[in-house]
């Protein structure tokens, strides 16, 4: 099924720039987040929802990428 694998790679993601800073308080209140999000996804797999992520985790792989550290974080942000 692709919400839980996709779920799953955007919860990695997310891990990964967030613990990189070295904030584990943040980890721990965007897990919720998540997972509440993940929720509301699993009833809309048809909406254009989805692409808000996909083009967010896209352009900031694209600036990690390209060297440019700042921009990806304010990407991601």
């Amino acid at each position: 099924m692709v919400i839980p694998v996709s779920g799953a790679a955007g919860a990695d993601f997310s891990t990964v720039v967030i613990l990189v800073r070295g904030n584990r308080e943040l980890q721990t209140h965007v897990d919720l987040v998540v997972t509440r999000t993940l929720r509301v996804l699993a009833l809309t797999v048809e909406s254009d929802v989805w692409s808000m992520w996909l083009n967010g985790y896209r352009q900031t792989l694209e600036l990690i990428e390209q060297g440019d550290r700042a921009g990806a974080v304010e990407r991601y942000r």
